[in-house]
């Protein structure tokens, strides 16, 4: 349902990289509210990536800008007052990257040339936009500038990595700005820490899925997805926010107010107890990575019926197996939830194995550790089928001539 929010409005949209991106939604609702848009992202997304798509459909130009070049973003906002007929009325800043990320570097083994990079691409990239705006006069008064930030900025998260400093220093950008252009131009500069989001981008941060997982248990009202994040940044480039400015807008279920939910304590309460012995020790997990040379579809649905079910019915251990040929994962979680990653949404690679116990798909899925509480706790108890325990499966794996790969942890 439209509004008319931005009606008789126009914007530039830095970032659209495909349907997951928040900035492509963005656009979409943009258009939709009735404003006239551009949109920016680098040479390579746009020769490699979607954004010619979304830009046929919303029927905007797209600008090729690296966000890091002063020179090319002069161009993007001199090139869209020419398409849009004068000055814009908001921005989204929408990037981010880090080689250090990508590269898996952890936060105390840095290459520093990475981090200028991630500092430069997902920071340092925000004044400078502002800055030639400003200096161009490109964006109107009473205009809106928006970037996507994430609570690691205020917070220690494992994996971010060199990315919660670049969060930090796009959060002080917001309000150094904020203050100089709300003062001459009543222009506003704002951020949204937004929930974690299943983007391109934030797919690569380690444990995604499982700090996904995590937040959405923890926030009172579970995570705000890409769509709902959409709808925010629409509002804020709205008249109806004309007030807010040097803000950094939580956009995240309540996640960032939270010290410990109630799920999170009755997990924690009955997690630490069902991994100890009856001696009080901690019980050893495997963490093992295990390789099959040659492995073909065959061999894989071996191995799961040999210890497919073992794994099922324990219900507390973590097990993974997949293909480096069609790139197709499966991994049995707690509680006995099963989850599929496959590129070809027709691969049948690990069906049989769903058919054979009864593995349905649901999109409402209810698990053990939403029943439990502190009141009913349940009982855990280790799984044993025809004499073996999830401790007996390596010594299975290296009979079937799987060799373990080199531990490296961090």
């Amino acid at each position: 349902m439209s509004y008319n929010l931005l009606k008789g409005k126009r914007g530039i949209i830095f970032g659209a990289l495909n349907e997951q991106s928040i900035a492509w939604k963005v656009a979409e609702k943009a258009v939709e509210e009735g404003a006239a848009i551009t949109l920016s992202n680098t040479p390579v997304a746009v020769r490699m990536g979607e954004v010619s798509a979304l830009s046929e459909k919303l029927n905007c130009e797209v600008i090729p800008a690296d966000a890091t070049s002063v020179e090319d973003l002069e161009n993007v906002f001199k090139r869209s007052m020419e398409v849009l007929g004068g000055p814009v009325d908001f921005v989204l800043h929408s990037i981010g990257m880090s080689p250090n990320v990508r590269k898996k570097r952890t936060y105390d083994d840095l290459d520093y040339d990475m981090l200028e990079k991630t500092l430069d691409i997902s920071a340092v990239s925000f004044h400078k936009m502002i800055q030639a705006a400003k200096k161009l006069n490109a964006i109107a008064d009473y205009g809106s500038i928006l970037a996507l930030s994430y609570v690691a900025a205020q917070r220690t998260f494992y994996g971010y990595n060199d990315m919660a400093d670049a969060k930090a220093l796009l959060e002080s950008i917001a309000r150094s700005f904020g203050y100089i252009y709300g003062r001459e131009h009543h222009v506003r500069v704002n951020t949204i820490s937004q929930s974690p989001t299943m983007t391109t981008a934030g797919s690569g941060v380690k444990g995604m899925d499982k700090l996904f997982d995590f937040a959405n248990r923890m926030s009172p009202l579970g995570n705000a997805s890409a769509d709902e994040c959409a709808d925010y940044c629409i509002v804020m480039f709205s008249d109806l926010t004309r007030k807010v400015t040097m803000q950094n807008l939580f956009h995240d279920g309540g996640f960032s107010s939270v010290g410990m939910s109630l799920r999170a304590m009755a997990t924690y309460e009955k997690g630490l107890d069902e991994y100890k012995d009856e001696n009080g020790n901690i019980i050893a997990f495997h963490k093992d990575i295990y390789y099959l040379d040659d492995c073909t579809s065959a061999m894989i649905r071996d191995v799961l019926d040999i210890v497919g079910k073992l794994l099922l019915d324990d219900g507390i251990s973590q097990f993974g197996v997949g293909s480096h040929i069609t790139n197709d994962e499966m991994m049995i979680c707690k509680y006995n939830i099963v989850n599929l990653y496959r590129n070809d949404e027709q691969s049948t690679l690990y069906d049989g194995f769903f058919e054979k116990h009864s593995i349905n798909k649901t999109d409402n899925l209810v698990t053990a550790s939403d029943m439990l509480s502190p009141a009913t706790p349940g009982e855990c108890t280790m799984c044993e089928q025809d004499g073996r325990t999830v401790y007996d499966i390596p010594p299975v794996f290296a009979e079937l001539g799987m060799y373990m790969a080199d531990r490296c942890e961090k």
